[in-house]
């Protein structure tokens, strides 16, 4: 049985996207109303508060892999990173793209994001020269998400096409027809080498990502 402990927020407020920090201390909240607000896990662990920089709907939180920052995208077009100590923000540049979803490579060398315009943006946070677009005439990108342990990029569109990117060497490794719709989510399972994918088709496909 899966019982409610505590309720950390209440209201009016609707919370769209949910993450845990590293340590799993902290569990980040963003929605409608352009506020990402932190959340202890543990009572213990110290006081909720909120960061405030965007000025519309939240649409991805990442947290780095030390726990240290918590890279957010909006609707606004926005790509920011928290500096949780700080509890302050700054500003990413994503050279004039307006980036509402995002993810953060494993070695957090590369951030990726959707324009709004349904392409493609890999980019080193610290260097915006080192970038290149993902785009294909005629379609739209509706998810992405690195492969962890490795640069490796999956892309999936409005169609149903799926694709692998090797972003160090900025080429296209592989492509399928996985879906007859958009597909909404992938997710990796590396203990199994397994890529799994959500489609509007009403489909959850599971592929072995070593062929």
């Amino acid at each position: 049985m899966i019982r409610t402990s505590r309720s950390s927020i209440s209201g009016n407020e609707i919370i769209e996207v949910l993450a845990v920090s590293p340590d799993k201390e902290w569990l980040a909240c963003g929605g409608f109303n352009t506020v990402i607000r932190m959340i202890p896990i543990k009572e213990s662990d110290g006081l909720q508060y909120e960061l405030n920089g965007h000025e519309k709907q939240i649409k991805s939180l990442v947290f780095s892999k030390d726990g240290t920052y918590l890279y957010s995208a909006s609707l606004d077009g926005k790509v920011l990173n928290g500096i949780l100590l700080k509890k302050t923000f700054d500003s990413i540049e994503t050279g004039n793209m307006l980036i509402t979803s995002i993810d953060i490579s494993y070695h957090e060398n590369y951030l990726a994001g959707i324009s709004n315009d349904g392409k493609a943006l890999v980019w080193n946070p610290n260097k915006l020269s080192d970038n290149f677009r993902i785009e294909t005439a005629g379609e739209n990108i509706k998810t992405l998400k690195f492969k962890p342990g490795e640069n490796i990029l999956a892309i999936g569109y409005s169609d149903g096409i799926f694709e692998l990117w090797d972003i160090s060497s900025r080429v296209k490794i592989s492509e399928a027809n996985a879906h007859s719709a958009a597909i909404n989510a992938i997710r990796f399972n590396n203990v199994l080498s397994q890529i799994a994918t959500a489609s509007n088709d009403g489909t959850v496909k599971i592929w072995d990502s070593r062929d």
